[in-house]
């Protein structure tokens, strides 16, 4: 279980034992919602990073790719087995 779970599951028991006559337990649940907001916050400043490190490493690859592509043809085969040294006989 993650951290925002974690703290989602503590903030939900909070809520149900909340004395919402109390203002220091009204503000002590204010207190975890808050930093539960910012877990969240967090790890959704990660994923977009994240994300965004794939989009990047995608663009590489594609680049590769079409760099790389080259259609050989039947014909091809003799100076490739040369480039290669294999004698044809």
């Amino acid at each position: 279980m993650s951290d925002v779970d974690q703290s989602k599951a503590a903030i939900e028991q909070q809520r149900s034992n909340l004395n919402r006559q109390s203002k220091a337990s009204v503000n002590a649940f204010n207190a975890s919602v808050n930093r539960y907001n910012a877990l969240v916050d967090g790890a959704k400043s990660r994923q977009i990073n994240f994300n965004s490190a794939i989009d990047a490493y995608n663009v590489e690859v594609n680049s590769h790719n079409n760099d790389c592509v080259k259609k050989y043809y039947a014909s091809d085969l003799p100076d490739a087995k040369k480039l290669a040294g294999i004698t044809i006989e």
